[in-house]
Formats: C-alpha cells, sequence, structure tokens
C-alpha cells in the first residue's frame, strides 16, 4: 500500500497560521484595528448563504452568498495582522465580548431570540438579528466597535426544549458578513459561541479538538471567551473558530486552500448514505452532504462521486482504488482518535458530525482527509452502557465496533479496519493513546487549561489574568463545585478506564475480528 506524505505536511500546515486582522467596512471606536486580507476567501452555501436548517452545535450558515459564490473580501484599510486569528483563538488570551441588540437586558434579548425560532421545525432555518458589538482586544488592550452583525441562537433544540432546561445557556453565532458581505473580524466572517450545555467542564470541545490537532487531524481552534449582552454578564463560552471560513482552509492547508469540502451532520442526509455510492447523479449527494466553502455541485462530479464508488467498491477493487481518493494515514489518525475518546456521537462510530476535504499537499493530487465537527458528546458517555448485556465478548466501546451507542459506523471505516488496512489502524491507535491518550497527558492537558492565565484586555472582575477557573467561579450559570466536580469526573475516571481498556484492547487489535456492538 502506498503511505502518503501528508503526516508531515498536514505537521507543517498546523503548526502556520494564516488570516487578517479585522475587516474594513466596521464603525471604528479608539483602537479598532481594520483591514482585511485581500485574498478572496471562498463562501459556501450552508454557512454563507442557502441554509435550510439549523446547524449542529459546531453549526453552519449566513445567508450573504447564493450557493458556493465567492465573496470578495472588503479592500483593507490598514495592513491586517496576520497572526491574528491565532491570537484569537489562544489560550493565553481571553476575548471579551459586550453584545447590544434588541431588548433592556439579557432576559428580553433572550425571549426575543426565541421568538424568531420556528416551534415545530428544529431544522428550520434560524435567522439573524442585528447586533452591535464591542470587542476588548485582549493583545492590544483596546476596544474595537462594530455595528450590524449577525447574531443568532445555534443548534437544534425547539423553543420549548430549551425553555424546559432554564439551568442551561445556549450557544450563538456571530456573522460579521451577514449585514455587511465582504467584511472580516480578525481574518473571520463568522464566530461560534457554544453553550456546551451539560459539559460541567465547559473545556471537552477544545480538550478534543487540541488533542486531534497535536494528532494531525486538521480539527478547529477553540479557546474561552467571556460575553455580555446589554449590560448583563452572560458568562464563559467555548469559542470556536469556522470551518467554513477561507481563513480556516488556509491555516489548515496553506499550500492546497482552494479544495472541495463537505460536511455531513444532524438535518442533512440519512446517515446510512455517508461515504457510500449513491448512484452517478449529482443530486442525491448534493441532499446528503452541505458543500462548503465555495464547493460546489460541478465538483461533486469530479472527486466526491469517484470516491465514493470506490468506497462501496467490491474488495479488491477496493484495495486498489481507495489511496487514489483518500489521505488514509489521516484517516487512520482520524478514526483512532474518535474512536479511542469516546465520541458516541462522531463520525466513526455514528457516521454523524464530519467534514472532509479535498487536499493536494505540495501540487500533489487532491484526496481527502476527513475530521470531526462538534464533538460535544467527548468524554461523557459511559461504555459500560454500550455493552449490550455483555453480549459484545470483546468489551464494550471496543476499537473493532461496528455498532455504537447512537448508530453505525460507516462502511468505509469498516473497511478500512480490516486487513490489508487493520495494520495501520492499529499503529495509528497505539500512538494516539500511547502518546495523547494516556491519563497522565490528558490531566495535564485538563489543568492547563482550568489554570492558565489568559490576559484581558481590561481587568475582568478585578482580574487581568483570570484563569478559566476563575471564570467559572463567576459565572452566572456555574458554580465551582460543578466545574472541579466535572473535571474529577474526566481527570479520575473515564479517562483511566477508557486508557485501561484500550491497553486491553491494543494487545489483539491485529487479530480481533470487528464486533457488533
Amino acid at each position: 500500500m502506498r503511505t502518503g506524505s501528508l503526516h508531515i505536511a498536514l505537521s507543517i500546515a498546523l503548526a502556520g497560521c494564516s488570516g487578517s486582522a479585522t475587516g474594513s467596512g466596521d464603525p471604528v471606536a479608539e483602537g479598532t484595528d481594520t483591514g482585511s486580507s485581500g485574498l478572496s476567501d471562498p463562501e459556501s452555501g450552508s454557512d454563507a448563504s442557502t441554509d435550510t436548517t439549523a446547524e449542529a452545535d459546531d453549526g453552519t450558515d449566513d445567508t450573504t452568498d447564493d450557493g458556493g459564490a465567492i465573496e470578495p473580501d472588503l479592500p483593507p484599510e490598514t495592513p491586517p495582522d496576520p497572526a491574528a486569528p491565532e491570537k484569537l483563538f489562544s489560550h493565553d488570551y481571553l476575548p471579551v465580548y459586550r453584545i447590544t441588540m434588541h431588548g433592556a437586558d439579557w432576559s428580553q434579548a433572550w425571549d426575543y431570540l426565541l421568538a424568531q425560532l420556528d416551534s415545530k421545525a428544529k431544522c428550520a432555518e434560524r435567522p439573524f438579528i442585528e447586533a452591535d458589538i464591542e470587542f476588548e482586544n485582549p493583545w492590544t488592550g483596546e476596544t474595537e466597535a462594530y455595528e450590524q452583525v449577525g447574531f443568532r441562537i445555534r443548534g437544534h433544540d425547539l423553543p420549548e426544549q430549551i425553555l424546559s432546561q432554564p439551568d442551561e445557556r445556549f450557544g450563538f453565532k456571530m456573522s460579521f458578513v451577514e449585514y455587511v458581505p465582504g467584511r472580516r473580524f480578525h481574518g473571520q466572517r463568522r464566530l461560534n459561541f457554544l453553550s456546551s450545555e451539560r459539559d460541567d467542564t465547559l473545556m471537552r470541545q477544545c480538550l478534543v479538538y487540541e488533542i486531534m490537532r497535536d494528532f494531525d487531524v486538521p480539527t478547529a481552534r477553540c479557546n474561552f471567551a467571556s460575553v455580555y449582552v446589554n449590560g448583563d454578564y452572560v458568562g464563559v463560552f467555548a469559542h470556536v473558530e469556522e470551518r467554513d471560513d477561507g481563513s480556516y482552509v488556509q491555516n489548515r492547508f496553506p499550500d492546497d486552500p482552494d479544495g472541495s469540502m463537505y460536511e455531513f451532520g444532524d438535518c442533512w442526509g440519512d446517515e446510512e448514505d455517508v461515504m457510500r455510492d449513491l448512484g452517478p447523479d449529482v443530486q442525491p449527494y448534493a441532499e446528503t452532504y452541505q458543500l462548503e466553502a465555495g464547493t460546489v455541485e460541478t465538483d461533486i462530479l469530479t472527486d466526491l462521486i469517484p470516491f465514493s464508488q470506490c468506497a462501496s467498491a467490491p474488495q479488491q477493487e477496493f484495495e486498489a482504488c481507495i489511496e487514489d481518493h483518500i489521505h488514509l494515514d489521516e484517516w487512520h489518525r482520524a478514526m483512532a482518535s474518535i474512536l479511542a475518546i469516546p465520541e458516541m456521537d462522531g463520525w466513526a462510530s455514528s457516521s454523524s458530525n464530519f467534514v472532509m476535504y479535498n487536499y493536494g499537499p505540495l501540487g500533489a493530487s487532491r484526496r481527502f482527509v476527513v475530521f470531526p465537527w462538534d464533538v460535544d458528546r467527548a468524554f461523557k458517555d459511559t461504555c459500560d452502557e454500550n455493552d449490550d448485556e455483555g453480549d459484545n465478548l470483546t468489551g464494550p466501546c471496543h476499537i473493532m465496533a461496528k455498532s455504537w451507542e447512537d448508530g453505525m459506523s460507516p462502511l468505509l471505516v469498516n473497511r478500512l479496519r480490516e486487513p490489508p488496512f487493520r495494520a495501520g489502524f492499529c499503529a495509528a491507535m497505539e500512538s494516539f493513546v500511547e502518546q495523547l491518550y494516556n491519563p497522565a497527558a490528558i490531566a495535564s492537558r485538563v489543568a492547563d487549561l482550568r489554570t492558565r492565565p489568559r490576559l484581558a484586555a481590561k481587568p475582568f472582575e478585578g482580574m487581568t489574568e483570570p484563569s478559566l477557573e476563575y471564570l467559572m467561579q463567576h459565572d452566572p450559570l456555574w458554580d465551582h463545585a460543578r466545574f472541579m466536580d466535572g473535571i474529577e469526573d474526566i481527570v479520575e475516571e473515564r479517562v483511566p478506564d477508557r486508557h485501561a481498556a484500550l491497553v486491553q484492547q491494543l494487545m489483539d487489535c491485529e487479530m480481533s475480528p470487528l464486533v457488533d456492538g
């Protein structure tokens, strides 16, 4: 089998950073950094324009473009800061957003936002409303002002579901291009603020993305931000970059930022159809996947359909063709990491919440890489409940399992765990467990996320460099005991137990058959 050079190429790409500072067209307050990259970044139908559904917790959609049209950047008024996107999502800083929108306080704003939602269809479009933003820039110490910023609730829960959980807080999306096409905010068009409901630590998604990036899987950057709405402090949110944004592919794939991108998640297609041959026509694929980052339907003909046909081909043909369509080493790393953690709602375990990018490093022929999107179930499921009352003789949440708590692994994932590809998968799993997913390594990362000082532009509640633990102590919907209990659960119970199971399963990795549960 051929093994590609993606591991080295992605190591270089993930270490780099490209992007720009705030786009022009913004009303400017004192100290505002304006300008844009000057690049014509592609923007797609789901996050940009043709949204007909709400997104999953790391979601999509703006309504500024038509389909996969490319939106030109506004010309910069000042030279952009190429390091701004990395600073925006760095754990060394605390971004603070002060949002002014409809209503006298947060309660009135929240009621107004809920009133905009469809009360019956969870996948209906979630409309933006206008908001004004003051951004306390932690790396310059200045306050930047932006008018006409799009603001809306994220996720799929219906209003009655949201109202049934009064002690929780739901995430939102900010769009800087919804009302001002071409504008950039430190290289970004949109930002995601994840409430991480039912995650007592608030850090699970950031933690998983960070671990996977260190394993050369091109996941999103994520840190934490504090948010005020209409003068009320709302709390701290996981602050995640938007993957359907030009800066995302420029940062992850700087030597080939123009490849096609496809996403699959809740509300889009049938999980049984992912990574399968749906025939020679474009329409079934367009109905199954979201086309992202400038991808158009003609791209489906040239890359997605040939890939899908190979993924479903008879075994001998499959073995001969699959490495022409995927970066096999990267797929094995992505599979190993998501199955090890585990993430029950993840792409390798339940055929959901993933992105595929067609990437040709250093001028090579393009092949697909895959990475997860929306990992809110990470660390939170107990593998004991997946044991099917003891019928799974190889153990719960087995790395060779075909079915999991929330669904079935895609056929392609199963085929890439079988000979002659199994040795590569087992090697990736062993490397992930040994280097990144062991109790000491996870405990160290969690401690760093919890205690690291984060520089704020202004003293935050009296602190110039608050830690996440300090922020949680002052959060209106969290209490410190809840936060610490959640951390103890990950560090003292879930990760050690899972690690012990993985070590045992790895002993027979190359000989164990695929199992049903």
